[in-house]
């Protein structure tokens, strides 16, 4: 039996199919995405890894439909739920809500909360456009493939391991390592921290309209500042 198997029987995978079942005609009722996620957080400490973490909570959501207003609604919830049970992998769980839902085009809050320190891998495998008000914490969009606008400002590894197809879109300020290893493109419209573009892949773009702080070494990409070429 896989880790992952494992941890479902533990949490009661057959509650949980059972209660699918029986809720049925409540799969776009926020009451319902905010059931799931207290009882998936509330067994998070078992989980070792963070993509280990993605896969268990992607599992849970599988098969349910929602909406995108049900996860712009869900994530106005979120402050008041992680008061009662926090998750270590919040960042986890946001992103397999996002990639299974129904729509391509998602609206999150976060604005309502200070995620910086508390939430980590937001966009993680991200396949959708996803549109995001507030501070979004460390490694948003790592190995996308998507495309994310923020109205906020980010932590470190913004980008991480980004895809070509991937495209990222910073209104604010991001921290540092931003772009490491990623082939896309990324424009920050504020300044950016130390070690910009480490070990870019040669198709992976950063356009940063304000201050560069540095640039990281192993840099195969290109790297603007307002729309200047630099590296």
């Amino acid at each position: 039996m896989s880790d992952l198997n494992y941890y479902l029987d533990n949490l009661g995978k057959q509650g949980f199919t059972e209660e699918k079942k029986s809720q049925v005609n409540r799969h776009h009722n926020l009451d319902f995405l905010c059931e799931l996620y207290l009882k998936a957080a509330s067994k998070d400490f078992a989980r070792k890894k963070s993509y280990d973490a993605y896969e268990f909570y992607s599992d849970i959501l599988s098969g349910i439909k929602y909406s995108a207003k049900n996860v712009h609604d869900f994530t106005i919830e979120l402050p008041e739920l992680y008061k009662k049970t926090s998750c270590s992998y919040i960042g986890k769980y946001l992103s397999a809500l996002i990639n299974n839902c129904k729509h391509e085009q998602i609206k999150i809050m976060l604005f309502n909360y200070d995620w910086r320190k508390n939430m980590s891998g937001l966009g993680f495998l991200n396949n959708k456009d996803l549109l995001i008000y507030g501070n979004p914490g460390n490694g948003l969009g790592r190995l996308q493939t998507g495309r994310i606008i923020v109205y906020g400002n980010t932590e470190a590894y913004t980008g991480l391991g980004q895809k070509e197809k991937g495209r990222i879109i910073i209104n604010g300020n991001v921290s540092s390592y931003t772009g490491m290893d990623q082939e896309g493109t990324i424009i920050v419209n504020g300044n950016a921290g130390d070690q910009t573009g480490l070990m870019m892949r040669p198709t992976g773009v950063i356009n940063v309209n304000g201050y560069i702080e540095g640039i990281g070494t192993g840099c195969e990409g290109n790297i603007y500042q307002n729309g200047v070429r630099i590296r």
